[in-house]
């Protein structure tokens, strides 16, 4: 079994950013296959961070923003 770098999976794992032609859905279902190889505690916190961070729609963002304590569930019924 090879080895897993953990610092270049999560360094895959930010800089994936939303693409243009990219479903929301599609872009979270993308995050959470590259999060299974980065070893974070606190999974769902870092999807949602970065749906925050990298997703293709200034309104969705500033959107989320508002929002003070929400869930990936939350975040998906929102976008």
């Amino acid at each position: 079994m090879p080895k897993k770098n953990v610092p270049f999976e999560r360094h895959a794992f930010r800089q994936a950013i939303q693409e243009p032609t990219e479903g929301i859905d599609v872009y979270f279902t993308r995050l959470r296959g590259l999060v299974k190889t980065c070893e974070f505690d606190r999974v769902d916190e870092m999807i949602r961070d970065q749906v925050i961070d990298k997703c293709a729609s200034n309104n969705l963002r500033r959107r989320l923003l508002r929002e003070t304590d929400f869930k990936l569930d939350r975040l998906l019924q929102v976008a």
